[in-house]
């Protein structure tokens, strides 16, 4: 954790120590002012939005839990990403049983667990594939799988994905995963990954229902 907070501050860090330390020399260089107002602040939110989000990660959970219906978060998410899937060259096919039970649940921590997972899944398909977002009722209540045909993971990477700041892309902090992890917790649920390379990445998740 301490190796991958260290990690993603430095480079930000760095880019601010560049600017203020040619700060002396090109006070008076109008590009480089420009440069400097827009790169220092940007740099600046960057490490503040890392720190906030490992302080959400760590601090007690502040849930509203109601009564809540699933196909309605599904649907809600979903539609929220849908453009960004058809620009991304990709299909979306949604299955949802009909008779699922409603959820004891946070309504908006569902949201962000779920558009972790949609959002994971779009980055693992750069050039278009098929995204599957399946629910169904189980005995004890839900199952929700997100089911992508991306360039799939290996072993190593599955058994660490949810570590806060593992990540295997370029960019992000990789505590979008480890987020859905802590809130799928604290819904009393767990999530699961299976993959292949090359042949994609299914995450599931088991909630539990309440029966009506």
């Amino acid at each position: 954790l301490s190796a991958g907070l260290a990690h993603e501050i430095r480079n930000p860090l760095a880019a601010i120590k560049i600017f203020v330390q040619l700060l002396p020399r090109k006070i008076s260089t109008p590009v480089f002012l420009d440069k400097f107002q827009v790169t220092v602040p940007r740099e600046l939110n960057r490490i503040n939005d890392l720190i906030e989000s490992l302080l959400e990660l760590a601090r007690p959970p502040k849930l509203e839990f109601k009564m809540t219906s699933l196909p309605d978060c599904l649907t809600q998410v979903v539609d929220l990403y849908r453009d960004k899937l058809d620009a991304g060259n990709i299909i979306l096919k949604i299955d949802a049983d009909g008779r699922l039970p409603k959820l004891w649940a946070d309504r908006e921590h569902l949201l962000r667990a779920f558009s972790n997972l949609i959002i994971n899944a779009t980055e693992a398909m750069p050039t278009g594939g098929t995204l599957e977002v399946s629910a169904r009722a189980e005995e004890d209540g839900v199952l929700i799988q997100f089911a992508d045909t991306g360039v799939g993971i290996d072993e190593v990477t599955r058994e660490n994905i949810f570590n806060p700041f593992f990540s295997t892309k370029d960019t992000g902090t990789g505590l979008g995963l480890a987020m859905t992890h802590k809130i799928v917790e604290e819904h009393n649920g767990d999530i699961d990954v299976v993959s292949t390379p090359g042949a994609g990445t299914t995450f599931s998740l088991r909630l539990p229902g309440i029966q009506e």
